[in-house]
């Protein structure tokens, strides 16, 4: 897992760190607009109360204080609403949430108006196929963040199928200008511009995976 900054934000582990959840890591962010950042990589584990969706929920709840006031959980969630299942000690619904519960929203489904578990466009496509298309990677971020919501995509298959098996989730804010985006942001977005006409629909069937 890695917390890279191109804008100068300094960045530095927050002394909450928990080692014991080692998939999840809370991230100080100071410059012109500072804010906790809570990166998320969630992963087989051999304790499986804790696998994927398990690690997410532990870490929102060990994290409650870190993610409370300005504060933002990203990353790669190996989670789907679509997997949820009644038999399930965690489910992503579950996520959603406690997360709401803290003012925080998931951008890509605030952005895009879609609800969890029917999202149109995919950030993982498994064993790169074009036709395993899953929405597995979020953003959450405040609620009363959302007018300063400039622009939200996500990649084309396209432009990435041979760098990864997902695609990026950019999301950008303006706290200050509300204006011109980041040089990062600028060349995913040139990689990315494809994505209304490439990116096809999540399609079935999805439930085999997990």
């Amino acid at each position: 897992m890695a917390v890279i900054s191109f804008t100068g934000a300094q960045l530095e582990v927050d002394a909450a760190h928990d080692s014991s959840l080692k998939h999840l890591l809370p991230v100080l962010v100071t410059g012109s607009h500072g804010f906790r950042l809570l990166a998320v990589w969630t992963k087989e584990d051999a304790e499986q109360r804790a696998m994927y969706i398990g690690q997410a929920v532990l870490g929102v709840q060990r994290y409650a204080p870190f993610i409370a006031g300005d504060a933002t959980v990203v990353g790669d969630f190996n989670s789907n609403q679509i997997w949820d299942r009644p038999d399930r000690q965690y489910r992503h619904a579950e996520m959603v949430e406690l997360l709401e519960g803290r003012g925080l929203v998931s951008v890509y489904h605030h952005h895009y108006g879609e609800a969890q578990g029917a999202e149109t466009r995919s950030t993982f496509y498994m064993y790169r196929k074009q036709e395993r298309g899953f929405h597995i990677d979020y953003c959450f971020a405040l609620k009363a963040w959302m007018p300063y919501l400039m622009f939200v995509q996500v990649g084309a298959y396209a432009d990435w199928r041979h760098l990864s098996d997902h695609c990026p989730l950019v999301v950008e804010f303006d706290f200050e200008t509300r204006s011109g985006p980041l040089h990062l942001l600028r060349w995913i977005r040139s990689r990315s511009e494809r994505i209304d006409r490439d990116t096809p629909p999540v399609g079935a069937p999805r439930s085999r995976w997990m």
